[in-house]
């Protein structure tokens, strides 16, 4: 909404950019250590949004024919997911 309100879009796009980085980036040069812990945090949060949740969603779906085969079976599904899990530790 506010950002509609800036008719120049350069300015409208530079005020976005400064926005979303400049936060960021001082905090990483005020707290040094909190940038490595973040990317840890993030990471926590790829294991869930890109392992599990397909797996979940796959699960959920209750489709009786799929294009694949190999989804039909169930325990290549929970050994990959268990690969997946395992990897990201």
């Amino acid at each position: 909404m506010f950002m509609n309100s800036i008719p120049n879009v350069v300015i409208r796009n530079m005020t976005a950019s400064i926005v979303t980085i400049l936060p960021a980036y001082i905090v990483a040069v005020v707290v040094p250590n909190a940038f490595i812990t973040i990317l840890g945090f993030a990471g926590m949060i790829l294991v869930i949004i890109a392992i599990l949740l397909p797996v979940y969603l796959l699960y959920k779906a209750k489709i009786n024919k799929f294009y694949y085969p190999e989804l039909q079976k169930q325990y290549l599904i929970i050994c990959k997911t268990l690969h997946g899990l395992l990897k990201k530790l």
